[in-house]
């Protein structure tokens, strides 16, 4: 006798699709009406709206959205908040400024997303990370839930190539990877903790309370560097993340 199947699990939709429903509900817009005025698919909004969509949306469509739905570009992305200032501390903290300037993905290998210049926008950061001073930092905008136990989605990672810092990755740390796409000559981005076996196997470890999001992403054993892309065109470890800053967390009532 046949074991049934577990019903599949139901999508959710992205805080952006809810974001995106939430601005059509205030603007009484229908999905075809705001398909055909964006100048995108209806099966794009429709599939963005459901969560049947799983890929990060191209950043044009997003500004076309937002074009449409009569706010920004960042609104939708991540809302009307800001990233939370640094807590007050005793004396003098030192800080720094990074512009943000993409997302990445922390669960599937979605299409690496760099933003326009005009969408970039700076953040203060502690000075004091850990890694040397001279070397440049910029800001990634963290999407999914596979790290959500060290990023939560909508934190802001602050990232140093490894081609600045001249050195391979270590066991412990937080890093980008970039991996060639199988369909187009795009790379793809995620963020992972990293870890590397004596005999060379890497593994890419999320870091996440979701069942989904358990299982490391395996890299063979090669003999060139890792880091080489003549060598290892198709992977590579971009960058080490060296620190975080969340967004300021809002409580809703059901009463008002």
């Amino acid at each position: 006798m046949s074991t049934p199947s577990s019903p599949p699990k139901p999508h959710r939709p992205s805080p952006l699709a809810e974001r995106v429903a939430k601005r059509m509900k205030a603007l009484n817009l229908n999905q075809a009406t705001v398909a055909r005025t964006a100048g995108v698919s209806r099966t794009f909004v429709s599939g963005l709206l459901s969560g049947k969509s799983t890929s990060e949306p191209r950043r044009s469509n997003v500004e076309r959205l937002a074009k449409v739905l009569k706010c920004s570009v960042q609104e939708l992305y991540y809302g009307e908040q800001n990233p939370a200032p640094l807590p007050p501390t005793r004396g003098s903290m030192p800080t720094r400024q990074i512009e943000v300037r993409g997302s990445v993905q922390a669960g599937l290998f979605t299409d690496a997303l760099e933003w326009s210049p005009l969408d970039w926008f700076s953040i203060t950061s502690p000075a004091e990370d850990g890694y040397p001073a001279n070397c440049h930092r910029y800001g990634l905008l963290v999407r999914g839930a596979s790290m959500n136990r060290l990023f939560p989605e909508g934190s802001i990672i602050s990232v140093i190539d490894f081609d600045e810092l001249g050195r391979e990755p270590q066991t412990g740390e937080c890093v980008v990877v970039l991996r060639r796409s199988e369909t187009s000559n795009a790379f793809e981005a995620t963020v992972k903790a990293y870890q590397r076996r004596p005999d060379g196997t890497i593994l890419l470890w999320p870091r996440s309370d979701d069942p989904e999001f358990q299982n490391p992403f395996i890299i063979p054993p090669i003999s060139a560097d890792f880091n080489d892309q003549a060598a290892a065109p198709d992977i590579r470890i971009a960058a080490v993340v060296v620190c975080a800053v969340r967004l300021q967390p809002r409580v809703s009532f059901d009463f008002a």
